[in-house]
């Protein structure tokens, strides 16, 4: 999001194919940066990624730099999902559903060109193929994907595979996401994809609100 840390990453669909459960780690490392951002962070370094799947629910969890959390739980069998932001103090919850995020994403989705290029990367045990992705605004990101992970992760599924090394730009900052832990066999807990107690409840029009100051 260019807007607003409010939404650090875009609001996506995940489905999935796949009767395995699955969780990875991602380590997260600020490339670029505003000058004011890199004095802040020069205190912390504390960020990492967490996807999760359990059949067709998927849970999603960032913490940046120890101050922002953001968590996004979704469920493509009801269509129904919820996101909860803990800032400071603020604890937040916003219900969502199949409308509301494609409404949102409307003119976001911008697909890249994809090529393939010669080069293999070892993340973990994985071999990962190398690709380059190019956009219509002449960005190019590497990113290195594994064909032995059959889940879609949705800001990717052009991809014959799952991401376990890329980069990608949010709020004026270029991210990497390297992966720290694959986890193939280990049930995800189901309490994962509920609601959990202490939060403020906004809606999603509120929440749409914020972006725009």
């Amino acid at each position: 999001m260019k807007k607003s840390v409010l939404l650090f990453f875009a609001l996506t669909l995940s489905f999935f194919l796949n009767a395995q459960d699955l969780s990875v780690i991602f380590d997260i490392k600020v490339v670029k940066a505003p000058k004011d951002v890199k004095k802040a962070l020069k205190q912390v370094d504390e960020s990492d990624f967490i996807m999760k799947f359990s059949g067709n629910k998927s849970y999603s969890k960032i913490n940046l730099f120890g101050m922002f959390t953001q968590t996004i739980v979704f469920d493509s069998d009801s269509g129904e999902g919820f996101i909860l932001m803990d800032i400071s103090a603020q604890k937040i919850l916003i219900k969502v559903n199949r409308e509301q995020l494609n409404e949102y994403n409307k003119g976001k989705d911008i697909k890249p060109i994809v090529e393939e290029v010669k080069g293999t990367k070892k993340v973990l045990d994985h071999d990962c193929n190398k690709a380059l992705l190019k956009y219509s605004d002449g960005k190019e990101y590497t990113v290195y994907y594994s064909k032995a992970i059959k889940y879609k992760h949705e800001n990717f599924d052009y991809l014959d595979g799952f991401p376990l090394d890329y980069s990608t730009e949010q709020n004026n900052m270029v991210l990497t996401m390297t992966a720290s832990a694959v986890d193939q066999k280990t049930k995800v807990d189901a309490n994962l994809f509920e609601i959990p107690s202490g939060y403020t409840e906004i809606s999603f029009e509120k929440l749409m609100e914020l972006q725009q100051k």
